[in-house]
């Protein structure tokens, strides 16, 4: 239901058409996977805790669900860059290589001390 109302929201909030979709979409569903493991028993008949509601400065990352291998590229720094929709080139942390075969299908931008 919140996400057939996601049309809405962009509407009464101007400021949320500068998010991609599919990065809100993600956070409705996390949210929704917490109130599911909060009200929903698991196998063993538990449940998790009531969820926290924080404030936006909490939320230490966000994901685009739908990446490939083609928003992988290098900038003319020859730095590895991912291209991300609606912010541009962001440094990626590049650890090892992409095994040939293999595709990237989501990617998490995640806060750390030492920034994004």
């Amino acid at each position: 239901m919140q996400l057939a109302d996601l049309a809405q929201t962009k509407k009464l909030f101007p400021e949320y058409k500068s998010i991609h979709s599919q990065v809100l979409q993600d956070v409705i569903q996390r949210l929704q996977t917490t109130m599911d493991n909060f009200t929903l028993p698991d196998k063993n008949g538990k449940t998790s805790g009531r969820p926290k509601f924080k404030g936006r400065h909490y939320y230490n990352s966000f994901s685009y669900p739908q990446l490939s291998n083609a928003n992988i590229v290098k900038n003319a720094n020859g730095r590895y860059c991912v291209n991300l929709p609606k912010i541009g080139l962001v440094p990626l942390v590049y650890n090892r290589s992409i095994p040939l075969g293999f595709k990237v299908k989501t990617g998490t931008v995640v806060r750390e001390a030492d920034g994004w």
